[in-house]
């Protein structure tokens, strides 16, 4: 049972070995990566450095290589620190060192999208040569993103400081204007020029009424007298239809003309232009409000 963990971790670096003579080398990165997690030895760091070179992660291969020779110490063949040696030389021209100072403490700090710690820093950023993107971020604090260039060998100070998030301002109501009340006014011309028409008309409509009511009482006459003509009956009966149709019609005007005094005492004072007239069958209003 306790060679189970070893077993487990021998799988995974010959599946790394598989995968980086295939030229998959970040795949290959994970399984070495995973079977040092579970048995830890030095000679897989070795492995990793060279993945991360293949892939030209120059920062990460330098951190790699420079485990394998601490951790290996003296358990190294004179070859192995020759060759690790003359890597870590090389690679030292090829990464940059970048001192980040933040304003705020405890803020997430990521380069090129991934997360490599929280303000304040233990120590440098090691960069390898070439352009970066550094992102900070807090909650409650606006996010800055900075882009840097890199040459190798580069020793840069960069600081960044953070905003904290404006709070929303309460939006305030308008101010209501009150409209200034109306002056009041006397009843215009309309209403006035309606109401006489009213009178007009109920005037007209009962003397009109009352003249179809003689006529009526007329024709019943004659129908009842001797010696009446059928002429004398017709222009009893034509007489008689006059007078109740000029009645109906007065009366119908009466009707509109008192309605429009009324619209006009309860809309107040205006000016709008009315005609009331009379046409063959009936009343005619017009006009514009």
């Amino acid at each position: 049972a306790a060679d189970v963990p070893v077993d487990q971790a021998r799988e995974h670096f010959l599946r790394g070995v598989e995968l980086y003579r295939e030229g998959n080398y970040r795949a290959a990165i994970i399984e070495f990566e995973r079977a040092y997690s579970i048995a830890p030895n030095y000679k897989v760091l070795f492995n990793i450095g060279q993945a991360y070179l293949e892939l030209q992660d120059y920062a990460a291969a330098l951190t790699a290589f420079e485990r394998f020779s601490s951790e290996g110490g003296a358990d190294l063949t004179d070859q192995q620190k020759s060759d690790v040696a003359a890597e870590i030389r090389k690679l030292a021209g090829r990464i940059a060192r970048v001192e980040l100072t933040v304003n705020v403490p405890a803020a997430t700090i990521s380069v090129d999208d991934v997360t490599v710690g929280r303000s304040p820093l233990a120590k440098p950023l090691t960069l390898s040569t070439g352009r970066h993107k550094i992102v900070v971020t807090r909650e409650g604090y606006v996010p800055e993103t900075r882009m840097v260039d890199l040459a190798g060998g580069d020793a840069r100070q960069l600081e960044v400081v953070l905003r904290e998030v404006a709070a929303p301002k309460a939006t305030e109501p308008a101010p209501v204007t009150p409209k200034a009340p109306k002056p009041e006014q006397g009843m215009g011309t309309p209403f006035w020029v309606s109401l006489g028409l009213t009178g007009v008309f109920a005037v007209g409509s009962g003397v009109t009424g009352y003249l179809a009511l003689s006529a009526k009482n007329d024709n019943e006459d004659q129908v009842k007298a001797l010696g009446t003509t059928r002429s004398d009956l017709e222009d009893s009966q034509q007489r008689m239809d006059n007078y109740a149709l000029a009645a109906d019609i007065l009366l119908g005007a009466t009707v509109l003309a008192g309605g429009m005094t009324i619209y006009f005492a309860a809309d107040g004072p205006s000016e709008p232009s009315t005609q009331v007239g009379l046409a063959p069958g009936g009343a005619v209003v017009s006009g514009t409000f």
